[in-house]
């Protein structure tokens, strides 16, 4: 009985009820070990209270650092070195690819690549392209020059850049961000 009195009077005590019931005077006869576990949480949340706030929180572990820590196999923990004999593999934890939010990397590589005076389209590729069509009208025996082909992939390359331009205008006039064929077409007829 006079323990849960003293613990109602230090819990009032540390939340500062003014109207709580005042202390009960210790028996003589009771022992001093039995007043101190009621009197440990008392200072504990007295402390609390003087420094304000929370306690500090324990940092938030992985399943995985959770399980290892049960079992005693955690960094720092036993003899030796690495995993003990005849035991399994180990999980090891992937590391988790970042994912960014939709447009981020496209706007990333729209300034990458205005800021680069480097071309677009791969130089072979080109170069097997317009050998390709040179053969289909007939003018096999023909050479280029290499800054000829380079002039040549100048010009295609700003005429086609031209041309997504104008088609991504068209399609933020009709109040869209996706281009449509329609709006390539559109911007074509328009250049000519």
């Amino acid at each position: 009985m006079a323990k849960t009195t003293q613990a109602t009077a230090l819990q009032a005590q540390v939340n500062g009820d003014a109207g709580a019931a005042a202390p009960a005077p210790a028996p003589a006869a009771a022992p001093a070990a039995a007043a101190a576990p009621a009197a440990a949480p008392a200072s504990l949340s007295g402390r609390r209270r003087v420094l304000g706030g929370k306690a500090p929180r324990m940092p938030k572990l992985s399943n995985l650092q959770t399980v290892m820590h049960a079992q005693g196999k955690g960094k720092g923990k036993g003899k030796g070195k690495g995993k003990e004999k005849g035991k399994g593999k180990e999980e090891k934890k992937e590391k988790k690819k970042r994912r960014f939010r939709p447009g981020t990397v496209a706007i990333r590589q729209i300034i990458r690549h205005q800021k680069g005076f480097n071309l677009l389209v791969p130089r072979q590729p080109f170069q097997r392209l317009v050998r390709e069509i040179m053969a289909e009208n007939h003018t096999e025996g023909l050479r280029l020059k290499p800054e000829a082909l380079a002039a040549l992939q100048e010009a295609a390359e700003a005429h086609l850049l031209r041309l997504f331009e104008d088609g991504n205008l068209l399609a933020i006039h009709t109040g869209r961000v996706t281009i449509r064929p329609t709006d390539m077409q559109l911007a074509r007829r328009i250049q000519r």
